[in-house]
């Protein structure tokens, strides 16, 4: 049976999903405190997101205490689960990391562009990709290819995604042989350096 969970490399699985609320999950709390906390490193507003915060209380090797693995989410308290599970549910919101800035001071997630990629005719096309945002209402998408894809359906790619964000956001889409690494960590999107 495939059971999905939350986790962080760091720490290995924290929650896991309620079969009752998808997209939810009971935070394991024998093993972890799991705090949602502003920008401030206050405690955010019942059913405010924020960053999602957690303790580890099993790992004596090398003890995470308000570790934020760069996630977005909301603490329920107030659910009553039917499945018996009576530890918080946590919802994942976003992720820190995958969110574009525009100009009005608007912040919005960047999950729409990066879903694009995990379907044909990228998968067989594209080796990987990556998102980057080098500046406020715009983002560029590399694509490092296996094979080319005809220019007029990037340019509808690009309309379309464009659209997603109701026209706020310039977005170029470029195919390249090699995406240039940033460090040892390859990533996916790259935000706006602040």
């Amino acid at each position: 049976k495939i059971i999905v969970h939350y986790g962080a490399q760091e720490m290995g699985p924290l929650a896991i999903e309620c079969r009752h609320h998808y997209g939810f999950y009971h935070i394991f709390s024998e093993r972890v405190i799991v705090e949602i906390l502003n920008d401030k490193g206050e405690t955010a507003d019942p059913g405010a997101p924020g960053n999602i915060t957690v303790t580890c209380l099993d790992n004596t090797v090398m003890p995470l205490i308000r570790y934020q693995p760069g996630d977005i989410g909301i603490l329920h308290y107030d659910k009553m689960c039917e499945c018996g599970n009576k530890s918080p549910l946590l919802e994942i919101k976003s992720r820190t990391t995958d969110v574009i800035k525009f100009s009005t001071g608007e912040e919005r997630s960047a999950r729409r562009i990066l879903r694009q990629f995990s379907r044909e005719p990228f998968v067989s096309r594209v080796r990987r990709f990556q998102v980057r945002q080098d500046t406020l209402d715009e983002v560029i998408v590399l694509l490092e290819m296996r094979g080319s894809i005809a220019e007029k359906s990037i340019a509808a790619l690009e309309k379309k995604l464009s659209s997603m964000y109701g026209g706020a956001l310039r977005i170029h889409v470029r195919q390249t042989s090699l995406i240039p690494q940033d460090g040892p960590k390859f990533k996916v999107f790259v935000p706006l350096k602040k």
